[in-house]
């Protein structure tokens, strides 16, 4: 087995000590708010408290920075043409819901939750 040392190490720790906090973090929000019998209330309070989570907490800051410290170490193993290929190569992107309606949103939520 081979074993990973020095700074790759130490950055891997990083990576998962932020991982592990901000995914315990949200599933504590989402069981801990989630009241099947309070339907659209429930959803909204587990709203609100995620935005709050996220506020609080610098959440999209978080995300950056644990990127910029993988690209450390895959920049290291690839060349600069293959480091852009392979941020080309994921065309994936989240379409935020612009225009719909609280209503609409909320059942969106609603059918998440269902599918848990």
């Amino acid at each position: 087995m081979s074993k990973i040392k020095g700074k790759n190490f130490e950055i891997l720790k990083i990576l998962f000590l932020e991982l592990n906090r901000m995914v315990t973090s949200v599933d504590r929000v989402g069981s801990g708010f989630y009241d099947a019998e309070d339907g659209d209330n429930s959803v909204k309070s587990t709203a609100l408290a995620l935005l709050l989570y996220f506020d609080e907490e610098k959440v999209l800051d978080k995300p950056a920075h644990l990127r910029n410290l993988v690209s450390s170490i895959i920049e290291q193993e690839l060349t600069e043409e293959e480091f852009d290929d392979l941020c080309d190569s994921d065309k994936y992107r989240w379409k935020p819901p612009y225009g719909a309606t609280q209503k609409e949103l909320v059942d969106k939520i609603n059918r998440a939750v269902d599918r848990m």
